[in-house]
């Protein structure tokens, strides 16, 4: 057990005492009891003895040994100044580093304890909120961004947080195009300019009146600290410990129980410049358990959240094992979905994919398939209340779009596929309708979503397998266009949905064999979506004449349908009401649930003590 505690030479007659009881006593609680004692012994012994202090290293305060049986009993912190979470996003190999702009280079938590934003947007309302900086402002054309800095805000070290800060990154991360959004900044930034302490002028390539963004999303861009990062390659550097601005500090690591200790930061900046504080002082997170030793956790209140609780099922029985526990349900941005190979024929023919899209139920799939009960996905988006200006239900009425194999049928009857003698349809070439649809290896319920669908082309005439794909080979398939259907999830923009087609573009098709980085996998070929998107992507989205080019791209949206949005991506996430008030719940989802998101830290804003 990795617990990086100091250790301080002591009498010579101290060690061979601890190994007696070392030997006599096997409880390993015990044994941590006993030492404590023996070492306060020591100490008493040793009264009046000048003691030379450790070094001060820099490096997370040290605690003692985390087991069973020590305060709190899972975390060496008091139980109810510990909000406990156990979650599965992250990188529960990576330890010690805190590198956010290398790939893979991030231990656990960074997101949603320390890591903060330009600007950030609470998804659940829609908000966007100024955070480190205090403002935004473009040039007539788009082609000039000047942000203004928050004076007040500071690095976790106490060092002021300035445009340098901001400056310096950009830069950093354009001279590698493996870092994150290294791309992104050298496709757009042309130069980069401090003209004070906190002011930072960003000229840009080209007119884009969406790059502050970039500054705004979840995991969009991490701004560094100049006075750290300076001099190191950022590929290798490890920002250990890590210095960042938000609520709270690393407090300590414990790799063997993958589980990570933070602890709130008393010199938080925005306790006095956004009027926010944290309730827990600790926060934990460790790595999921399975779902039965987290309810029998949650039962006797040792975690805050269970999240290994993936089905309606195991929900209630934490509910049923707890009172305290209550749930909050919200939605995903990314609904589950079907793709296509537009590039494939027959897939290419807009006919064969509404073909396609009358065999599916997906009324079933809400309903049987998914974890929790969950509704139709009517837009290529999350049914959040930001993109309800984007969803036309009187353009989506001009399509027949609902389940009907009547009418899948019929369109197949129409375009001259037909029946062959095993009942699978041919075309004039005698060529049959058969297809395979890949899934990710560890996708269950994607799985079952394309399960349902190859029963459902049956009943049409086209017979369709489905096969697991492990690893980076499913992704791969699909940037080379080996693949015929895919059944995972359909990820768009967040907070503009009709941008979400803006890489779809038919100048970005690549040959299929060729990997494709433009993200137009699905090789989706509208060159009239292409003119659209061309001058949405030049026009501000509070330009009154762009909800018509809106009106326009879902319109084509429909009539094509490159892929097929099936469900919404409902998550239910179980909270403990013992120790903390505060939680979302499905009817006041104040704030993104989600413990794996950066927002989540906005939670944390809103929990106070119960007392218990």
């Amino acid at each position: 057990m990795t617990s990086r505690l100091r250790r301080e030479r002591s009498q010579d007659w101290f060690a061979p005492v601890v190994l007696c009881f070392l030997i006599v006593v096997r409880s390993e609680a015990m044994k941590l009891r006993l030492l404590l004692l023996l070492l306060m012994l020591a100490l008493a012994a040793l009264a009046g003895c000048a003691v030379a202090p450790p070094p001060d290293t820099g490096a997370p305060e040290p605690v003692a040994e985390a087991d069973e049986g020590v305060a709190g009993e899972y975390v060496p912190t008091p139980r109810n100044e510990t909000v406990i979470v156990n979650e599965i996003g992250g990188n529960w190999d990576v330890w010690e580093s805190y590198n956010l702009l290398a790939p893979n280079a991030a231990a656990p938590g960074i997101w949603q304890a320390a890591q903060e934003h330009l600007f950030n947007i609470n998804w659940a309302t829609g908000d966007f909120v100024y955070w480190l900086a205090e403002s935004y402002d473009y040039n007539d054309d788009f082609t000039q961004l000047t942000i203004k800095t928050r004076p007040e805000a500071h690095w976790n070290d106490g060092t002021a947080f300035t445009a340098h800060d901001v400056k310096f990154t950009i830069e950093m991360v354009q001279s590698e195009i493996a870092l994150r959004m290294g791309s992104t900044m050298q496709e757009w930034v042309a130069s980069v300019e401090a003209s004070d302490d906190h002011t930072v002028v960003i000229n840009l390539t080209k007119a884009n009146p969406r790059f502050h963004m970039n500054f705004a999303r979840a995991w969009g861009f991490p701004v560094q600290a100049k006075h750290v990062w300076e001099g190191n390659d950022p590929l290798e550097f490890k920002n250990y410990p890590p210095v960042f601005t938000g609520p709270y500090k690393l407090h300590q690591e414990f790799p063997d129980q993958a589980m990570n200790i933070w602890v709130k930061d008393e010199n938080y900046w925005g306790m006095d410049g956004m009027g926010v504080e944290v309730g827990p002082t600790y926060y934990v997170t460790r790595l999921e358990r399975v779902p039965e030793t987290e309810i029998a956790d949650v039962k006797v209140n040792k975690i805050d959240h269970p999240h290994a609780l993936g089905d309606a099922t195991l929900m209630q029985a934490a509910v049923d094992a707890n009172p305290a526990v209550q749930l909050a349900g919200w939605r995903d941005p990314c609904p589950r979905a079907i793709w296509f190979n537009n590039a494939k024929y027959p897939l290419s023919l807009p006919e064969v994919r509404h073909a396609i899209n009358a065999a599916v139920n997906r009324q079933k799939v809400a309903d049987l398939l998914f974890g929790v009960p969950t509704v139709p996905a009517r837009f290529p988006w999350a049914d959040w209340g930001v993109h309800d200006k984007y969803s036309f239900e009187d353009i989506r009425a001009e399509f027949e779009l609902d389940y009907d194999i009547d009418r899948g049928n019929a369109i197949l009857d129409e375009l001259g596929f037909m029946p062959g003698n095993d009942g699978i349809r041919i075309d004039g070439e005698g060529n049959p309708m058969e297809f395979q649809i890949n899934v990710p290896g560890f996708a269950n319920t994607e799985y079952n979503i394309a399960f349902d669908l190859s029963e459902e082309l049956a009943k049409i005439g086209i017979k369709a397998n489905v096969k697991r794909i492990e690893g980076q080979a499913m992704w791969d398939s699909l940037d080379t266009g080996n693949f015929d259907i895919s059944s995972h999830w359909f990820c768009g923009d967040w907070a503009e949905g009709p941008l979400t087609f803006s890489d779809w573009k038919h100048t970005n098709i690549t040959p299929i064999g060729e990997k494709t980085n433009t993200g137009n996998r699905w090789r989706v070929n509208i060159p009239e979506l292409t003119e659209v998107m061309n001058q949405i992507e030049q026009m501000s989205p509070n330009d009154p004449a762009i909800e018509d080019l809106y009106r326009q791209a879902v319109r084509l949206y429909f009539e094509h349908l490159p892929g097929l949005a099936i469900v919404q991506t409902t998550y239910v996430m179980p909270f403990n009401w013992h120790y903390w008030d505060g939680w979302p719940t499905s009817d006041n989802v104040y704030a993104v649930p989600f413990t794996w998101w950066p927002e989540f830290k906005y939670v944390m804003f809103s929990l106070q003590p119960t007392g218990n």
